[in-house]
Order: C-alpha cells, then structure tokens, then sequence
C-alpha cells in the first residue's frame, strides 16, 4: 500500500541518509488488516493498522558493526526504546561513547543510567530548523 504520509517521511530520511558523518538505519511497515475478510482500503484507515518491521535488529547490528570496525567514536541513537538498552551496554563495552536522543515528552529514566549523555529534542530546537517562507 502506497501511504502517502510514510512516502513523504521516507524521501525526508533518504535526504538525510545523504549528509556527512551519520547513518540512517532504516526497517519497513508492514500493513495488516484490522478484520478478517475486511480488504485493506488505503483511503480508509479503519481497514488496516501498520506494523514497524526490523528496525530494532537493523539498528543494533549497524551500531555493533560498524564499532567493531572502530567506524566511529560516539554512537547519537534516536529512540526512547528501552530495548536498546542492551545494545547501549555492549557499545560501552567496546569502548564507545553512547548519547540517546529522544523528543520531548517521551521517558527515557530507565535509558539515562545506561548512556553516557543524553539530549531532548524540543519544540525550539525544531523551530530554528524550520526555512522561513520569506522571499520564496
């Protein structure tokens, strides 16, 4: 199912994927139907839920792989996920230097004793991101 909502979100991390120095680590959304018998209709979001696939693994294999080959020295991962935790563990262990990222308003005091720093996105810091319509 072509979402055109993900669409747009996917070309922005592609772009981003582009810039020096970082990685994109990218999984999938697998749609599912949300009753039996019921097609998937993609004008109507009561037909169909989605279901992140692979990210977890994807961005835990990049991490460990690319610390073994001393790729870098700091590990910024964005996700409030404590399921990371485990990973952040093993980075430290191999001697990396581990900051989480995560957006304002999401928890992470389970993460913040496992991470050697950590940063909150907030609105601001996304304001000043944002091009002024200004002269166009």
């Amino acid at each position: 199912m072509q979402d055109e909502r993900i669409i747009s979100n996917y070309k922005w991390l592609q772009g981003m994927a582009t810039a020096k120095y970082q990685d994109v680590v990218f999984g999938r959304y697998i749609a599912r139907p949300t009753k039996n018998g019921v097609p998937m209709n993609i004008e109507n979001r009561d037909t169909y839920y989605k279901v992140e696939k692979g990210t977890d693994i994807n961005l835990a294999i990049h991490a460990l792989s690319k610390a073994h080959y001393n790729s870098y020295d700091a590990a910024f991962i964005m996700s409030a996920d404590t399921d990371y935790i485990s990973l952040y563990r093993q980075l430290k262990v191999i001697g990396k230097i581990v900051i989480a990222v995560a957006v304002s308003g999401q928890k992470i005091p389970k993460i913040i004793p496992e991470v050697d720093d950590f940063l909150i996105l907030t609105k601001s810091l996304f304001s000043q991101c944002i091009r002024s319509q200004q002269g166009k």
